[in-house]
């Protein structure tokens, strides 16, 4: 996937496929209300009375669909964010020879924000806990990210009016979100304590993570094979870890690092890493350079504060602040099981470069 869409892709052409997976999420969200709405008891409407996991759409786990659908709403921010700044830079050029209505130029800024929109509920209405505050932080960001960036471009004189109907805007967000909250999220987020959270994310409670950490000693070069631990965990486990284990379903490591590891050693996981790494090192490279390049700009051009953050392009920012939280998740969680998941976030990682300015150094 990363290969061909590193070389085989051009610039314009891994936008449209972010476009395009944009939309399919929007599919997937519609699909998962019209379930909820419908009473289903499965996935697609096929029948899991006997599952106890909660399920969303395509998903029959909460936390991979919370995890798919927060990386929606992160490419659909950077579909906005960059469709904004091409009509900005669009409308200020002298070579539009078709004039347009407001309205027209309104829709295609802003059209993208529907499938986002829609996108980040589908996140809230998997009731995964994890999802509902990672997705929530990742809005804030970027919600602050959009505010300051905006700020730095308008006069000095409207920055005050700005600021307060983004304050209002943001405080009138955060009321309907506690007042109108579904009382199955109201439960979901109840249940949630500094505590469970620091356990989960260290594994000192969970079974799996001991069990893990002994497959892994024992074949630590090679692991026991793709999906193996399920089959080499119940043998060691103990009576009472055996007893902790709700259903077959459950017998993962919940810390996909982990269990990458178990399953493919050292050599398999240090591979997987190092598409990951290589695949954002030419990202990185034009992040050092442009950092390089501000203290050569005049101030008129100069990014707002922090310029560290603010010289990368808003999309990108995006697309890499969503990749950390599906990071962070993995941690406590086996969002990356999922093969949907999985290939979606190499898809993100090899198209954050697409929004990356292309720079011609002369080694000279």
């Amino acid at each position: 996937v990363v290969v061909a869409i590193r070389h085989s892709f051009t610039t314009s052409g891994r936008k449209l496929l972010l476009e395009i997976i944009l939309w399919n999420g929007f599919v997937l969200a519609v699909v998962g209300a019209i379930q909820i709405s419908t009473g289903a008891t499965g996935p697609l409407w096929t029948n899991l009375d006997n599952e106890t996991a909660y399920f969303f759409s395509t998903f029959g786990y909460p936390n991979m669909a919370g995890c798919y659908f927060m990386m929606i709403f992160a490419i659909g921010m950077a579909v906005w964010r960059d469709k904004m700044e091409r009509m900005r830079i669009l409308l200020k050029s002298d070579n539009i020879s078709i004039p347009q209505s407001s309205h027209t130029i309104f829709w295609r800024k802003h059209y993208a924000l529907i499938p986002t929109f829609v996108a980040y509920l589908a996140a809230l209405n998997t009731l995964s806990r994890a999802s509902i505050i990672l997705v929530t932080t990742i809005a804030v960001i970027i919600f602050s990210h959009t505010i300051v960036s905006a700020f730095h471009k308008i006069d000095k004189a409207k920055r005050f009016k700005a600021r307060v109907v983004s304050v209002m805007a943001f405080l009138a967000l955060v009321v309907t979100s506690v007042f109108f909250m579904p009382e199955e999220m109201r439960s979901e987020l109840n249940t949630v304590d500094s505590g469970s959270m620091l356990d989960r994310f260290s594994g000192k409670r969970e079974t799996h993570v001991a069990v893990g950490l002994k497959i892994f000693k024992e074949y630590p070069l090679y692991g026991v094979g793709g999906w193996g631990y399920k089959h080499f965990s119940i043998s060691r486990m103990t009576d009472s870890q055996l007893k902790s284990v709700s259903a077959p379903g459950s017998i993962n490591v919940h810390n996909d690092y982990l269990q990458f590891l178990v399953e493919h050693g050292i050599i398999g996981t240090a591979f997987i890493v190092a598409i990951f790494v290589m695949t954002l090192m030419p990202v990185v490279r034009k992040y050092g350079y442009m950092v390089r390049l501000l203290r050569f700009l005049p101030d008129k051009k100069r990014p707002p504060p922090p310029g560290q953050i603010f010289v990368v392009p808003a999309p990108a920012f995006i697309l890499f602040t969503g990749t950390v939280f599906v990071l962070i998740h993995a941690v406590s969680d086996c969002v990356l099981r999922s093969p949907a998941n999985l290939i979606l976030l190499f898809i993100i990682v090899a198209s954050i470069d697409a929004y990356m300015p292309e720079f011609k150094i002369d080694n000279e």
